[in-house]
């Protein structure tokens, strides 16, 4: 997810076309400029800073250089500061904090603090990453009326059946994802037809304080021989969706997919399916997954 400002009551990605613009003498900092909402990124994270401020003795100047670059940028009417810092200079960290800075997300080998410089007005940047996306795979038989169901090996005395998922990896697709994740814990292979449903959660255990969006996918089997992955499940099995309704041992979730399961079965999927069309974006050269009914959008 890409960092936002909000101005002039739009909502705007910070991921713009940028100019370097020279450093004037070592004791200042490189510094990228990103159009059009006046903001300054600097960057850490190339080798000519990382040999410039390894010494954790390098700490003061870093401040004293940054310090002072504040106070021009706020006069150049800048809007925020973006900083990115390697975890090779995390040492840094603690000098930019005594300036304002505050953290606003982190990667594998990096952390990105920002500071809003404009005083004259509320700071408009929002919170990083609110939600993560899970995915189910909802692998349904039709000829033989049956669902792939598990037992989590972790959870299975807590929640006793469940649909085969898990977290999306940065930059999958949904329909990647019920693919691999149903392959990965069961061993089934599995073609993606539509998002059945999906639902959002707050406040859940061990979710890293976010909130949770879960998209349940109906999925066409390809295989039927059930191989589980040892590390993940505990049992696994095709379940009749009569043995489902009935059941007391699955959560409300998995009873309201077998009523839209058993609603596709009666009048047909298209009353169901939110079927995934590719859409150009309206940055060049890029395009995304829309879901909707109906499927026919002609």
């Amino acid at each position: 997810m890409l960092p936002f400002v909000r101005l002039c009551g739009k909502r705007v990605c910070l991921q713009a076309q940028a100019k370097w613009f020279s450093m004037e003498s070592t004791s200042r900092l490189a510094w990228t400029h990103i159009h059009p909402y006046q903001a300054v990124k600097v960057d850490l994270c190339d080798s000519t800073c990382l040999q410039r401020w390894t010494n954790e003795g390098a700490g003061v100047e870093f401040k004293n250089c940054l310090e002072s670059q504040i106070a021009e940028w706020k006069t150049q009417g800048n809007s925020s500061v973006w900083l990115h810092i390697p975890i090779q200079l995390s040492h840094l960290i603690s000098q930019a904090a005594t300036l304002g800075f505050t953290f606003h997300h982190a990667r594998k080998n990096y952390s990105v603090l920002n500071y809003w410089l404009d005083d004259s007005r509320p700071c408009k940047i929002p919170l990083y990453g609110t939600h993560q996306v899970g995915v189910a795979g909802v692998v349904y038989r039709e000829e033989t009326n049956e669902v792939l169901m598990m037992q989590d090996k972790y959870y299975y005395k807590i929640v006793k059946w469940k649909f085969p998922g898990g977290y999306s990896d940065f930059a999958e697709d949904i329909a990647e994802t019920a693919t691999r994740e149903v392959l990965e814990e069961t061993g089934i292979q599995a073609e993606f037809q539509s998002v059945i449903a999906f639902r959002q959660h707050h406040q859940i255990p061990r979710s890293f304080d976010q909130s949770d969006l879960y998209f349940l996918c109906r999925m066409k089997p390809l295989t039927y021989d059930i191989t589980p992955c040892p590390d993940e499940v505990h049992r696994c099995q095709w379940m009749k969706l009569d043995t489902l309704t009935q059941a007391d041992d699955v959560t409300p979730l998995v009873h309201i997919v077998v009523k839209l399961l058993r609603l596709g079965q009666l009048k047909g999927f298209q009353f169901v399916d939110n079927k995934s069309h590719e859409v150009c974006s309206i940055y060049p050269g890029l395009k995304y997954k829309l879901f909707c009914r109906p499927e026919n959008l002609q």
